[in-house]
């Protein structure tokens, strides 16, 4: 097996279920991840485990505007991260379509779409050389569920601002990733027995693991998580 090689990973969102997972996983493999949220009371919490190892350091930081994402830029700048995760989501309008209101879709593309539009200008910038940015999707581009033609719009539309993306940076200064969950996901193996098919948090983290490790098996830009097959682990049975 091979040895992994340390780096310095970014991790925005890191309060969030997705985030934690991801955080947690890398640093338990020796990573120096630095956990990037709006709320230290929650980022505490995800660092408490890695206090004595100091894998993990937490920063409080926003992208909700161009101010906020300078601020959060300037630190970690700082660093020079060699990854830039990001894992940020908002409002999800929940409507029947023909009962969307404008004002709705607005506040679910501003919180799910621009914010991420925001976090690239500012922070691929800060990377290091040829590093990684990696954003989190979902797989909503290409389903129709019941109410949820806000979020499937969102994710369409941010799957879309990563692919210019990936074409628009050079890849001497940065290499862009979309990784998109078309799995649900759960924090913890508790609503397993109920829904086995689902992906929990810490193996969402076990994929983007690989990700940053073995980068000539993940070309892009456009990532997807569908099954437990993708992160080395059999499908589970129904109880």
């Amino acid at each position: 097996m091979n040895q992994i090689v340390a780096k310095t990973i970014v991790v925005l969102g890191a309060s969030g279920m997705v985030g934690e997972g991801i955080a947690s996983v890398l640093a338990a493999q020796g990573h120096h991840v630095i956990g990037v949220g709006r709320s230290l009371e929650r980022l505490g919490r995800i660092g408490e485990p890695h206090v004595a190892s100091k894998q993990i350091s937490i920063l409080q930081g926003d992208v909700g505007s161009d101010a906020d994402a300078t601020g959060l830029a300037a630190e970690i700048l700082r660093v020079l991260p060699d990854v830039i995760i990001v894992s940020i989501n908002g409002c999800r309008a929940v409507s029947p379509v023909f009962e969307l209101q404008a004002r709705d879709l607005e506040r679910t593309l501003q919180e799910n779409l621009s914010a991420h539009l925001t976090a690239a200008r500012h922070l691929i910038p800060t990377l290091k050389p040829a590093g990684l940015y990696l954003g989190i999707g979902g797989g909503m581009a290409d389903l129709v569920f019941p109410k949820c033609a806000a979020v499937s719009m969102a994710q369409a539309a941010q799957r879309a601002l990563f692919n210019y993306l990936s074409k628009e940076v050079d890849a001497s200064k940065a290499h862009v990733r979309e990784l998109l969950l078309y799995s649900m996901i759960t924090p913890g193996s508790e609503v397993l027995a109920a829904e086995p098919r689902r992906i929990t948090a810490e193996e969402v983290g076990r994929h983007v693991a690989a990700i940053i490790e073995r980068p000539a098996e993940f070309a892009g830009p456009i990532l997807n998580l569908k099954s437990r097959k993708q992160v080395g682990l059999p499908e589970r049975s129904a109880a």
